[in-house]
């Protein structure tokens, strides 16, 4: 029997309760998407998209494939990808950014050592490595087609990363992460004005084992069906 047999449907589901208050679903015979409001930190809303999957997690997209300095709104991105659900992850092209292992698609962008990496491994298990720690030669040969280059890591056995409070980027921010339960389920959470520490608290109460910051700020974002769910603030 498939445990996860709930959340399927071999015909494509799209569901919306509320344009502004949610629940957000998505189903097909592969992939589960339902996202909804969480109220958390002083009544700050947080956008908690829970997704399950069949399959490897398919995440990559570039505002422009050919000109990797092109930016564009989060919401263009994610329709010229077709996504049904898009959200902001790292910044391939800030120069000024300290890089990790960068890999989109099996090429490798940068091969640095000044930040946290998150791999996604063919198992579906998120992989955390601290900067430093791995180059790009050895997840390749882990058969690893995509990493991401932002970080910190959040949550990692299921306990917050204990630099988190001395991290430079902990005051409070706009937030974009990812987080895994297991392979085949994971949450991406979108939040407004916490610092790293609330926004790692939120995976915990998920039940996530694994967690990592995605690039945050004003252009954080959670699209769905191409578009914006969460406000604007750019």
């Amino acid at each position: 029997p498939d445990p996860w047999a709930q959340f399927f449907s071999d015909t494509p589901v799209v569901e919306i309760k509320d344009n502004k208050k949610g629940p957000w679903i998505y189903r097909d015979k592969d992939i589960s998407i339902t996202i909804k409001i969480l109220v958390r930190n002083k009544g700050r809303e947080n956008y908690v998209a829970e997704i399950h999957t069949r399959g490897p997690l398919p995440m990559n997209g570039f505002a422009d494939a050919r000109k990797y300095r092109t930016t564009k709104r989060p919401w263009y991105i994610a329709r010229a990808n077709r996504a049904v659900l898009g959200v902001t992850a790292d910044y391939l092209t800030w120069k000024t950014n300290k890089k990790g292992v960068m890999i989109r698609n099996g090429k490798v962008y940068y091969d640095k050592k000044d930040s946290d990496t998150l791999a996604i491994l063919p198992s579906g298990e998120l992989k955390l490595y601290n900067k430093g720690k791995v180059t790009a030669d050895q997840l390749l040969k882990l058969g690893v087609k995509d990493s991401y280059s932002f970080g910190p890591w959040l949550v990692r056995d299921g306990k917050v990363n204990p630099a988190l409070t001395k991290h430079r980027l902990n005051n409070a921010n706009s937030r974009c992460s990812i987080g895994m339960v297991e392979p085949g389920h994971y949450f991406f959470v979108v939040s407004r004005n916490v610092t790293l520490v609330q926004h790692a608290q939120i995976y915990l109460e998920l039940g996530c084992k694994v967690a990592y910051n995605m690039d945050g700020g004003n252009s954080s974002a959670m699209v769905f069906m191409g578009e914006q769910i969460n406000e604007k603030i750019y």
